[in-house]
């Protein structure tokens, strides 16, 4: 549309090529106000998941306190464990956070 308002003043209508560069550039300046959100949420998401990783130590930490017998082997499954429970619930957060902004 602000494109229109400089072509040829002796064109009576916007050529192709001239919506095709409108278009091109909408879609990157799209594209740099996503990425200026996510350098923007970048801070707080590193925090964030630092947190999370904190939570999940823990966690797994007092879960393995409580089950002395484990073998080596599930005493990684409930550290895995709460790993990955973390990680699920930060995903929607941080995927939000990077869009929004």
């Amino acid at each position: 549309m602000r494109l229109q308002r400089l072509r040829c003043p002796a064109a009576e209508t916007a050529s192709a090529a001239l919506s095709e560069a409108e278009r091109i550039l909408n879609e990157e300046i799209a594209r740099l106000e996503q990425n200026l959100r996510a350098r923007a949420a970048a801070p707080r998401l590193a925090e964030l998941h630092r947190i999370g990783a904190e939570m999940a130590e823990q966690e797994a930490g007092w879960a393995l306190s409580q089950l002395a017998a484990l073998s080596d082997r599930e005493r990684e499954v409930v550290r895995e464990m709460a790993d990955r429970l973390v990680r699920r619930v930060l995903y929607p957060a941080s995927r939000s956070l990077r869009e929004e902004g």
